[in-house]
């Protein structure tokens, strides 16, 4: 802030020296820290001030660019608005006039379904696989449906081991 050197310093510290004196000294020298220390809280108050102040100008500009750009948003989305209330009115009023209609297409939806169900019901007999059409195994390995067949549901018992009892200390010798 200021350019006082360390010479500069110490003759004003002589100075000081002479006219107060060795006696009152220190006590000049606390009063002049306290009123130094106040005058440094002083000056960062009024920093701090300026600085609030200038962050709430600029949020404030902020707000502002906020608001602009959303009435900008609003007065695009308005017609979008109106067509979609639009479309949706269309849509209910077609719907209201459609329950009259509705009984006749299910009834018509049913009775083209049965037959479709049992054509397929019929293809999915004719594709399953028969006995005849068992897959080749290298010898003294069975095939995966020889190993299915000893399971119940054609279902592979993974846990089998952990069903059976466990051996006692007796029945291990």
């Amino acid at each position: 802030m200021f350019d006082v050197s360390f010479g500069e310093l110490l003759v004003i510290g002589a100075v000081t020296l002479v006219v107060v004196g060795p006696e009152k000294l220190p006590k000049v020298a606390r009063t002049a820290g306290m009123l130094f220390g106040r005058l440094q809280r002083f000056v960062t108050n009024v920093k701090s001030d300026l600085q609030r102040e200038m962050q709430a100008s600029e949020l404030a500009q902020i707000q502002r660019e906020i608001e602009a750009e959303q009435q900008q948003i609003s007065a695009i989305m308005q017609p979008a608005q109106s067509e979609v209330a639009q479309t949706l009115e269309h849509a209910s009023s077609a719907l209201q006039d459609q329950p009259a209609q509705a009984p006749a297409q299910h009834a018509t939806a049913e009775t083209s379904v049965a037959p479709v169900a049992a054509a397929a019901t019929a293809t999915a007999a004719s594709t399953a696989p028969t006995s005849s059409a068992e897959p080749l195994t290298p010898a003294g390995k069975t095939s995966a449906r020889e190993a299915d067949a000893s399971t119940p549901d054609n279902q592979l018992d993974l846990f089998a081991d952990l069903n059976e009892p466990t051996p006692t200390g007796a029945d291990r010798r």
